[in-house]
């Protein structure tokens, strides 16, 4: 018996992840507007979730990954 397709990454409309809720504004706007994007683009799904994500990704860091105890997002510098 096949096992059946799952969405990992399923987002209702309009509804941000929970890890995104607790981010700085800009970085919500940003994922929003990717996934808006990558929806137009390549439909609903994980795909366009995982676009805006790799957008997120390349706008912002994790700060807690740059030695920072604030373990939330901000925009990374070039």
């Amino acid at each position: 018996m096949p096992v059946p397709k799952t969405r990992r990454h399923s987002l209702p409309a309009g509804e941000l992840p929970e890890t995104l809720k607790r981010s700085p504004e800009e970085a919500q706007q940003t994922f929003t507007r990717a996934l808006a994007s990558a929806v137009q683009a390549s439909g609903e799904g994980d795909q366009a979730v995982r676009a805006a994500y790799a957008e997120l990704k390349r706008t912002f860091e994790n700060a807690a990954t740059t030695g920072s105890r604030n373990r939330a997002l901000r925009r990374r510098t070039k």
